[in-house]
């Protein structure tokens, strides 16, 4: 990871045709046209987060998440397979650079939404759960959150317990 770097700021277009891809791929019955309008706001709205991984000036990865109530909802994570093929160290060095960065902002926890419609979804919410050292699942009575990730089994990574986990 020499010469690359940690920044949020990134080309939109790039960004947004690299997760349009890829999510179009895993995703069932994709709705392009929900997908730019959640993409579009979370890249442009400065009080949710954005983190991406930069090779010089190509994209590795990147995270989109929408900030609500001390926490982030990690609504879009991509990764560039034009450039290399998938990679979990640099994945895990990603998502701690994420969870360091939101958790300076005063935010506890991430929930990590993982759509019920991805195909292959139980082995996905299984690879997640142990990745991110957690098997809770995020609740809430909020009407918000509920209509925002409908049919989303939404995956709670607090941030104390992550990090102990991983010293």
């Amino acid at each position: 990871m020499e010469k690359q770097e940690f920044t949020q700021e990134a080309n939109y277009l790039q960004s947004y045709l690299l997760a349009r891809r890829q999510f179009k791929k895993i995703i069932n019955n994709f709705d392009s046209k929900k997908f730019k309008e959640n993409f579009d706001e979370l890249f442009f709205d400065d009080s949710n987060f954005k983190l991406f991984l930069k090779d010089r000036n190509d994209i590795i990865c990147g995270a989109l998440g929408y900030v609500y109530e001390k926490r982030v909802f990690m609504d879009i994570f991509f990764w560039n397979y034009d450039l290399n093929d998938y990679n979990m160290h640099t994945v895990r060095v990603f998502f701690e650079k994420f969870f360091s960065k939101t958790r300076d902002m005063g935010l506890m926890e991430a929930i990590l939404p993982l759509d019920e419609n991805r195909e292959k979804f139980a082995s996905f919410k299984k690879h997640n759960q142990i990745f991110f050292r957690s098997t809770e699942e995020f609740k809430t009575d909020d009407r918000l959150i509920n209509k925002l990730y409908d049919h989303q089994y939404l995956l709670k990574v607090n941030y104390e317990h992550y990090f102990n986990q991983s010293k």
